[in-house]
């Protein structure tokens, strides 16, 4: 009887596994509905943006910001909150095509140093806006922030050509060159950009050979497929999103260091104007972007627009791992056409070198981008240039 008690039993607990794993997949499906529905609900109330969430394809300027959106940006381990216009610009309030009589309008373009990597009120772009409206003068200053990250010179001759220059009627245009911006111009002609018979930009694919470009700090690639896959998982599931968003979000609280010369990784190549010795590609594509750029300067003074170019540097540069000769070359083309131009590196050389830490005015995590202090100098030296050359009327 024992026996057969125990052998009963045994076909008892063999038997059972059915049920059993029917029941944890019932829990399980239950367990991830419950989820996926928390997140919708969350997702109703606010949609958080991250990444590439906040830019959207745009044919003429390759990419843009997502139009009358907000978000939170925790990159440089400090949350800042970013604004876009209806124009896609970062910035609150829209700039109206007209513009207002005894108004002098200022158009800041530039890539993300320029947009700014800090709180809205801390950006270069707002500091100067803010002395400007203290200023005593007849006319009203308005100062519109155009910074969009990964930009470089060929979206900036297509956003002067076929937005600013013919419909804003702008009185000054400064063009804030980053030093990421011959690269970003090199990946940019060799993915994605289609050209006239001059050789000038005429509008940007979404992707080459079908796939999705990824932009970077510096550039732009083809999107992984491990990538893709997320991103079809993302779109899918709510709960996947809001994963993904906050494991970057902790991933970017805890990052580590980087070095210039990790960051100096991202740069080199045919097209890195930072190095220390030019090959003769380099020097050609140095010239490609710098005839786009006097091209743009071109048809702004056709615009009957005054033109200030500026050169925005790396924390290498002032240490000498990187070349400073890319400020010298902005100069001569600047000059060849007509265009005002300040050595932002030169007034900043002084003070950079004269502090105590490597992050006083970049961060740590990043020696390409200004920090808090970093973008008040910026406003500062402007500021003083426009006086003392006359700049504003």
């Amino acid at each position: 009887m024992k026996a057969n008690s125990d052998g009963d039993k045994i076909m008892k607990v063999n038997t059972s596994w059915p049920k059993n794993l029917l029941f944890s997949c019932i829990a399980l499906v239950l367990f991830a509905s419950v989820l996926e529905a928390g997140a919708s609900v969350l997702w109703m109330i606010r949609r958080p943006l991250y990444g590439s969430d906040t830019l959207m394809h745009d044919p003429i300027l390759h990419h843009k910001w997502v139009p009358n959106a907000f978000w939170m940006d925790h990159n440089p381990k400090i949350p800042f909150a970013m604004y876009t216009n209806a124009q896609s610009w970062p910035q609150k309030g829209d700039i109206a095509f007209a513009k207002p009589a005894g108004v002098f309008r200022i158009f800041f373009l530039g890539d993300s140093n320029v947009q700014g990597v800090v709180r809205s009120e801390e950006r270069m772009v707002s500091l100067v806006q803010e002395k400007l409206k203290a200023k005593k003068s007849i006319l009203q200053y308005q100062v519109v922030n155009t910074g969009t990250c990964s930009y470089s010179i060929l979206p900036y001759y297509m956003l002067i050509k076929h937005k600013i220059a013919p419909y804003f009627s702008p009185d000054l245009v400064v063009i804030c060159v980053d030093m990421t911006d011959v690269p970003n111009d090199y990946e940019y002609r060799n993915s994605v950009a289609e050209f006239d018979a001059e050789g000038f930009p005429v509008r940007f694919k979404d992707s080459p050979e079908g796939r999705k470009v990824v932009l970077t700090p510096f550039s732009s690639r083809l999107q992984t497929f491990p990538e893709a896959l997320l991103d079809f998982a993302k779109s899918s599931s709510k709960f996947v999103f809001f994963m993904d968003y906050y494991m970057k979000y902790w991933r970017n609280k805890a990052s580590v260091s980087l070095g210039p010369s990790t960051f100096h990784d991202y740069v080199k190549g045919p097209a890195n104007w930072m190095a220390l010795q030019y090959t003769p590609e380099i020097e050609s594509n140095i010239a490609y972007s710098m005839r786009v750029l006097g091209k743009a300067i071109d048809i702004l003074h056709e615009h009957k627009v005054k033109v200030l170019v500026i050169g925005v540097p790396h924390y290498p540069q002032f240490t000498g791992e990187w070349s400073a000769k890319p400020h010298k070359i902005l100069e001569t083309t600047a000059r060849l056409h007509g265009a005002d131009f300040f050595n932002l590196y030169e007034a900043l050389k002084p003070e950079v070198l004269g502090a105590s830490r490597a992050d006083a005015y970049y961060w740590a995590i990043d020696p390409s981008h200004f920090n808090q202090k970093g973008q008040a100098l910026w406003a500062k030296y402007l500021l003083a240039y426009f006086d003392t050359h006359n700049i504003l009327p």
